[in-house]
């Protein structure tokens, strides 16, 4: 068994640590691309079990990489708007990511939890839960600059919104065009919201109540 600890660094420098001999390539390519600025706070490494057995998908072994990160721009997906002032706890596990512990930016919401990794750095699929707090009209935004915007950019069009929301989504981001399409759903608390919809001339104010998002439509508390 083997131990080490990682010490500080800048996130560019730290990739230079993909163990890429044993990362698909495609892997390699979102990771690099994927993490921008950023500091790598603290990492520590275990490994148990025969190198040529790695990433021991038969529990030939335990590969296991911890790191904490501090002020990371995450660009996770070019059709999904980056994350900003990233902070949070990760792991690769034999042949998995774990994301623990997020907050940060997100079209100028604040996250104030996620979650989530990739299963399978074989068949890379991010799973992404995030919770967040911010302004309807940003949250609006969000919206906009993911592929809900391709499918139901109809109804987005002429609506504007205001006042403070809470969100909970989940994000499943396939990184390999042959494993499916992304998806997106999610609930809104809306606490005092000023609405309104220039197609229909519609407007209201204060609007409480929750409201459902996904990338099947939109549906309302009555």
């Amino acid at each position: 068994q083997g131990v080490a600890h990682v010490p500080a660094a800048e996130v560019e420098a730290a990739k230079a640590f993909w163990v890429i001999n044993k990362m698909p390539p495609h892997t390699v390519e979102w990771l690099d691309n994927a993490l921008g600025v950023g500091r790598v706070v603290d990492g520590k490494v275990v490994f148990r079990g025969p190198l040529r057995a790695w990433p021991f998908d038969g529990d030939e072994g335990r590969f296991e990489a911890r790191f904490e990160v501090a002020g990371c721009d995450l660009d996770y997906h070019p059709d999904w708007p980056q994350a900003h002032d990233l902070s949070a706890e990760g792991a690769f596990i034999n042949a998995s990511m774990v994301i623990d512990q997020a907050s940060g930016s997100l079209v100028g919401n604040r996250v104030v939890r996620g979650s989530g990794g990739i299963p399978s750095m074989k068949d890379p699929v991010l799973e992404l839960d995030l919770g967040g707090e911010g302004d309807a009209s940003n949250w609006l935004q969000f919206l906009k600059a993911t592929p809900v915007q391709r499918s139901h950019g109809d109804v987005l069009f002429g609506m504007s919104m205001s006042g403070a929301a809470d969100v909970d989504a989940r994000i499943v981001i396939p990184l390999r065009k042959d494993l499916g399409h992304s998806s997106l759903e999610g609930k809104a608390l809306l606490h005092g919201v000023d609405f309104s919809d220039a197609k229909w001339n519609l407007a209201f104010a204060q609007v409480r109540g929750r409201a459902d998002f996904s990338d099947g439509g939109f549906a309302a508390d009555r």
